[in-house]
């Protein structure tokens, strides 16, 4: 939320406090992607690939190495949860260290583990490599 946002008065401090330390945090926004890019993003336990339908409304194909998406289906990526129980969501976004909301088609909200990489078009997006970094 933009710093300067009248309705942060209301807003409790600690919440506000949260918000502000996400918005630091690596991310990628789906709306900068492009329709067919494959997207990568691999948690603790398990590899997502998700080929991108439609990134402005999340719109994917979504599989994994993992039992919980064994197969490909189609799915929509909600965004990152910020407290870890899919109730206060970045919307369209997957930051590093927090968990992807993605609803399943036929299967329901599925929250990921805690997001380690993540890759598009097998280029990798975060964890930034800072020995590979421009000076």
């Amino acid at each position: 939320m933009d710093k300067n946002h009248p309705g942060r008065q209301y807003i409790d401090p600690r919440l506000l406090a949260l918000m502000d330390k996400v918005e630091e945090e690596e991310s990628l926004d789906l709306n900068s992607l492009r329709k067919d890019d494959v997207v990568f993003v691999q948690t603790r336990n398990t590899i997502y690939t998700m080929k991108v339908l439609d990134p402005k409304k999340g719109r994917v194909l979504v599989n994994s190495n993992g039992e919980h998406v064994a197969q490909e289906t189609n799915g929509t990526v909600l965004g990152t949860t910020l407290t870890g129980t899919g109730t206060m969501v970045k919307l369209n976004t997957i930051i590093l260290g927090l968990r992807l909301c993605v609803f399943i088609e036929g299967g329901g909200e599925l929250i990921f583990s805690p997001t380690q990489r993540v890759s598009v078009n097998g280029c990798r997006i975060f964890p930034i490599d800072k020995n590979n970094k421009p000076s």
